[in-house]
């Protein structure tokens, strides 16, 4: 892979977006965990029918480490890290979808992006104490109690922290089922 080129800037795919049935958009965030940088990548994909990979690619790769890589006429993702090396095996390969063009570009987060980086914030420390078996009302109000702390403390702007900080509160109304079903199941929170 001598002449690889990388076309996401940063690496934890947050969102896919169907712009049209030939366009979507794919957000990347730079940090796994809450990034108070007020931007992230938007990568802008065109190609006939390109929104029917919607699935697959939130499937495989909806935030995880992923490195899109452009193939010539095609765009393969994989699982890994930008400062990863292909020629180590560090990388693996999921998929290739066929596409025409492609632009990216860094974009200011809209309260959507702020709130899915929220949730998989969340979503991950759930996950791992579950699977630590260490899900209990203590662990949930320490979360809630650390989620609160990084809203407060990140140079974010005030509406954005006040949002953050409701959806906290609508997360912390929810009865235990829901709350760790939310994270482990479907990751969508409904209104």
């Amino acid at each position: 892979m001598e002449n690889t080129v990388i076309i996401n800037k940063y690496s934890i795919l947050t969102d896919v977006q169907k712009v049209n049935e030939n366009a979507i958009l794919l957000k990347f965030s730079s940090n796994q965990y809450f990034d108070t940088k007020e931007e992230i990548y938007g990568l802008n994909i065109w190609g006939e029918n390109i929104s029917q990979s919607i699935s697959l690619i939130k499937e495989q790769h909806l935030n995880t480490p992923t490195v899109v890589i452009d193939e010539i006429s095609e765009l393969t993702f994989y699982s890994g890290n930008l400062d990863e090396s292909p020629d180590w095996g560090d990388w693996m390969s999921d998929f290739s979808l066929s596409f025409d063009s492609y632009e990216g570009d860094f974009m200011l987060k809209t309260q959507e992006d702020w709130d899915n980086e929220l949730l998989y914030l969340i979503g991950d420390r759930v996950r791992t104490a579950a699977f630590q078996s260490k899900i209990d009302s203590e662990f949930r109000k320490l979360t809630t109690k650390q989620m609160l702390y990084l809203i407060n403390d990140a140079q974010i702007v005030s509406a954005v922290r006040k949002k953050l900080a409701a959806l906290l509160s609508k997360l912390n109304e929810l009865d235990d089922y829901s709350f760790y079903s939310l994270f482990i199941d479907n990751y969508k929170l409904t209104e």
